[in-house]
């Protein structure tokens, strides 16, 4: 019986060191990137063949549409490993079609792209001790 209860114990813990993976961003491998042109594709059609971009950045003087997708692997407590990471950037010209289409994944996206780590803090109310350990009982969130 101690062999039985042992055994149960040991694959129980073995159960949560199992690899965690998360997609984030936009689904690429449902998107039909191949179908988009440079000087022919206008604004309205890449939203019918790729859906909304996740940033739309004006802060140049040409429109940038940037649909980006990440996985991560988790494990345990340890930090995040990003194991895939595709960026594609849309550049529209003045007559709103397409300028130029760069694409980045790990291999070539650290040498041209710099990610920031730092963020812009949200101030809300602060949550106490008890109430944030107590708060989640008996709720049910999807995972």
């Amino acid at each position: 019986m101690k062999k039985f209860f042992c055994s149960i114990f040991i694959i129980m813990s073995l159960t949560s060191c199992i690899n965690n993976y998360e997609k984030r961003g936009y689904a690429f491998e449902l998107a039909d990137d191949h179908l988009l042109q440079e000087g022919v594709t206008s604004k309205e059609n890449v939203i019918k063949i790729m859906g909304s971009p996740t940033i739309i950045s004006d802060l140049s003087s040409d429109e940038s549409w940037i649909y980006y997708s990440e996985e991560v692997k988790k494990v345990l407590f340890f930090l995040p490993k990003v194991v895939e990471r595709k960026v594609l950037v849309i550049k529209f010209d003045d007559l709103d079609s397409i300028r130029t289409i760069e694409k980045f994944d790990l291999s070539n996206g650290e040498s041209k792209m710099k990610f920031v780590e730092q963020y812009t803090e949200v101030k809300s109310h602060n949550v106490g001790f008890f109430k944030s350990l107590f708060s989640n009982i008996g709720q049910i969130k999807p995972q």
